[in-house]
C-alpha cells in the first residue's frame, strides 16, 4: 500500500512538471541518448543534463 501511495505522489509530480521536462522524462525511460532528446524537444544536450540532474535530485524524495 505504501508502494501505492508513493507511485501516486510520483505521477502527481511529474503532472506538475512543464510539457518538455514531461517529455525529457518519457524519453530517458525509453533510454534515448541525451543528444536524441535534445534534438526531439529542441534543447542543447548541455540543457537537458542540467535537467537530468534536476530530475535525479526531485526523485530523491521519493525514495525509501
Amino acid at each position: 500500500l505504501e508502494d501505492a501511495v508513493l507511485f501516486e505522489e510520483l505521477l502527481a509530480a511529474i503532472a506538475e512538471l512543464d510539457p518538455i521536462t514531461q517529455r525529457v522524462i518519457e524519453l530517458l525511460e525509453d533510454e534515448v541518448s541525451e543528444s536524441d532528446i535534445a534534438t526531439a524537444v529542441g534543447l542543447s544536450q548541455k540543457a537537458i543534463n542540467k535537467r537530468k540532474a534536476k530530475i535525479r535530485e526531485e526523485l530523491k524524495r521519493f525514495k525509501k
